[in-house]
């Protein structure tokens, strides 16, 4: 009778150690969680410096050759005259869009993702979103370019800071755990298609009131991902699955980055 209670206790603990159920689909097991949420963040901050580093380059040019308060309009050639150009938005558009398209496409049918076309994916993806972000750019000034980045950055880092931790204090981690796949995935074709609107200039998204309540749920997002990809939460997600977890970050960063933008502008 006691080796059968040994063996019962022993299995319990192991059902115990392991995250999720059923319901939450394949999970990350405890030992590659740590290695998962490193290489996500890590994608994700060389994503944002690359953003970082095209747009400063639309805001210094803008500051030298515009006007004295550094107006686009009067900038022409150079780095602004390409960011705004159409091949340019079109290319971005088109590499964000096939990058969004595979990536969607093998999680929906099961397949594995072959980490060398899951980082192609992942440099058209960066190459494509910082391209409609710089069309975005240049149709302000250099002073409002810098402070929608600063604003984008804040709000980043407060959300990574604080997003769990607000979660878990008003209990809305509980329910939200429910929502793990359809957040990674129909998040961010959705961020994918507003920010597409946003650098055409389509869609009627240039109503303050529209961009407040979209701003407000594209940080709740942006909280969401944070939490479910640090705890493991994503149903969807395998421990291989970090360049998919770094470009929905970084969908909604570039997101938050356009409705500030068109807030100051």
């Amino acid at each position: 009778e006691a080796p059968v209670k040994k063996s019962m206790s022993s299995s319990l603990k192991k059902s115990r150690s392991k995250k999720g159920t059923k319901e939450t689909g394949e999970v990350i097991p405890d030992e590659d969680q740590a290695g998962f949420v490193k290489k996500t963040f890590g994608l994700f901050s060389v994503m944002i410096l690359f953003q970082l580093v095209y747009v400063l380059m639309i805001a210094m040019e803008a500051q030298k050759k515009g006007s004295n308060k550094g107006e686009m309009k009067n900038v022409e050639g150079g780095i602004r005259a390409f960011a705004s150009s159409i091949p340019a938005c079109g290319a971005g558009i088109a590499m964000s869009i096939v990058a969004v398209a595979y990536m969607v496409c093998a999680k929906s049918s099961k397949k594995d993702v072959k980490v060398v076309v899951g980082y192609i994916c992942w440099l058209l993806f960066t190459v494509g979103m910082t391209l409609v972000v710089g069309t975005i750019a240049a149709r302000m000034n250099a002073k409002k370019i810098l402070a929608a980045e600063i604003s984008t950055m804040v709000a980043a880092l407060a959300c990574t800071l604080f997003g769990c931790k607000l979660l878990k204090a008003t209990g809305a981690n509980k329910d939200a755990k429910k929502m793990g796949p359809t957040v990674a995935i129909l998040g961010l074709v959705l961020c994918t298609v507003i920010i597409t609107c946003m650098a055409l200039g389509i869609g009627g998204l240039g109503n303050s009131l529209i961009l407040s309540l979209l701003m407000l749920l594209v940080i709740g997002f942006f909280i969401l991902d944070i939490q479910f990809i640090v705890d493991g939460k994503y149903g969807t997600f395998t421990k291989d699955d970090y360049i998919l977890g770094s470009m929905k970050m970084f969908a909604d960063f570039v997101l938050i980055f356009g409705i500030i933008a068109s807030l100051f502008n």
